[in-house]
């Protein structure tokens, strides 16, 4: 995962690079857009990159100017804040993807335009179409349980490296096991902080800041944010997917590829569920013995869907 300091939050990219190379684009002097993705306060868009383009620029949809991507190794990505009118905010995105142009440019110094998912002739196999495929993580459930959280907790999770910003007060509104893991999502200073533990240790935790959505109404649940943990486990990424939920929500479900299904926990409006992905191609590059060699790798996964169920006993679709 790669990360930074802004402003509004932590910038957070957890797109499968190693994956976008390990199925590069026949064409030299094309550029495609491959992956989109978001939170609540940004979003970040990334792609594949021919031999022969030198540059790529990404223009905003939402204000009609160009972001000047990073282009390296076959690959290239670039991010922008969003607010809360923008379509992309909370990861629905709808048919803002579609109205995302890139330009780019060659060795020869022409200048190229592309917009959509599909614009480089190949289907859009990265992005929604390709959901995560369940990994294998030692201790962990699909299915999770009730659990208090403890002031050791919430202590344990404030001395982790990732949360050194994150200041008291904070309050747990969400805990969970699964198996022999305890997440907690905490609420501090109107953000939100994210951590697991095993036997009191923190294994990964991330700084979520600020959820400026507007509240679903009583039957509605969706998505809000994820994130993505890479090197934790040689040839896993543990990812994570939360959103809110109305009153009358009574469960969320993540489905993932194969029929492989995540039971979210639903508390206090919020929700969550994480999963160890089969990623390998995330760690690739890392030289790990275990790692699967590029030639070998996938082509990154896209979201997940997600469903929830009502009181009612009526289930439904999630943006």
């Amino acid at each position: 995962m790669r990360s930074a300091c802004w402003p509004g939050g932590e910038v957070v990219n957890w797109t499968n690079f190693a994956g976008l190379r390990a199925h590069p684009l026949t064409d030299p002097d094309d550029a495609s857009l491959s992956v989109m993705q978001g939170a609540d306060w940004m979003i970040t868009v990334s792609g594949r990159a021919g031999a022969d383009v030198t540059g790529v620029n990404v223009q905003n949809p939402d204000t009609g100017k160009d972001v000047t991507a990073t282009v390296a190794g076959g690959v290239w990505s670039a991010w922008w804040p969003i607010t809360a009118d923008s379509r992309a905010h909370s990861g629905l995105f709808g048919d803002y993807g579609d109205e995302i142009t890139i330009t780019y440019r060659t060795a020869d110094g022409a200048s190229h335009t592309s917009s959509g998912y599909s614009d480089s002739g190949e289907p859009s196999e990265v992005g929604e179409t390709v959901p995560p495929t369940l990994g294998s993580l030692a201790g962990w459930s699909a299915l999770p349980g009730t659990y208090s959280a403890s002031a050791a907790d919430v202590e344990a999770c404030l001395n982790s490296k990732d949360l050194a910003g994150v200041t008291s007060p904070v309050s747990p509104v969400l805990a969970e096991t699964r198996g022999d893991f305890v997440t907690l999502m905490l609420a501090h200073e109107g953000s939100r902080a994210y951590c697991t533990l095993k036997d009191g240790r923190v294994q990964w935790s991330a700084d979520l800041g600020a959820m400026t959505v507007d509240p679903p109404a009583a039957g509605e649940a969706f998505v809000t944010d994820g994130n993505g943990v890479d090197g934790k486990v040689a040839g896993t990424r543990i990812s994570a997917l939360r959103g809110v939920a109305g009153s009358d929500v009574v469960a969320v479900v993540v489905h993932l590829a194969e029929g492989k299904d995540v039971s979210a926990t639903v508390e206090n409006g919020v929700w969550q569920a994480w999963w160890p992905e089969n990623e390998p191609a995330a760690l690739s590059d890392d030289g790990g013995s275990t790692a699967t060699p590029s030639a070998q790798a996938p082509a990154p996964a896209g979201m997940p869907t997600i469903s929830y169920t009502t009181r009612d006993g009526v289930s439904h679709k999630a943006g």
